[in-house]
């Protein structure tokens, strides 16, 4: 899996306007496992779950951008971060072959992957990966074929 973490900020310093943002790019793998809560009783049998793991994934490239210049800031990151995921699914027969199964999940990353500057105070020395993710998988039974 292939993501894109970005940060933005615009500014007013010195009598200029100045638009900054940041931008990363990582490679994931994802190991998760899921446990069905339950089934609906109606037409369909609807199945709920949650859904639990971990992820690494691999710093490609950040790059900050200020007004129009681009800057490699990759050596300000570190090269790999990990975490813990949680979330939820929903799965949906659509016909006798595959479901569809829309979910949520949350990811957090556990290490600082911001490189330790002496340069900047202790308080912006902390950065950690996290998000919430709308996922749409489609989910095809092996005991079909």
């Amino acid at each position: 899996m292939s993501s894109r973490a970005e940060q933005k900020y615009s500014q007013y310093l010195n009598g200029i306007y100045s638009e900054k943002s940041y931008e990363l790019r990582y490679s994931s793998l994802e190991l998760t496992a899921s446990r069905v809560m339950g089934h609906s009783s109606g037409r369909g049998n609807i199945r709920f779950s949650t859904v639990t793991g971990a992820y690494i994934s691999y710093l490609h490239s950040a790059y900050k951008f200020l007004n129009n210049s681009q800057y490699n800031v990759s050596s300000l990151y570190k090269p790999v971060d990990y975490g813990i995921i949680a979330g939820t699914d929903v799965e949906i027969p659509l016909l006798d072959l595959f479901s569809v199964s829309p979910g949520l999940r949350i990811r957090f990353g556990i290490p600082n992957i911001f490189e330790d500057q002496e340069a900047f105070p202790n308080e912006l020395r902390t950065t950690r990966n996290a998000s919430v993710e709308f996922r749409l998988n489609l989910v095809f039974p092996f005991s079909n074929f």
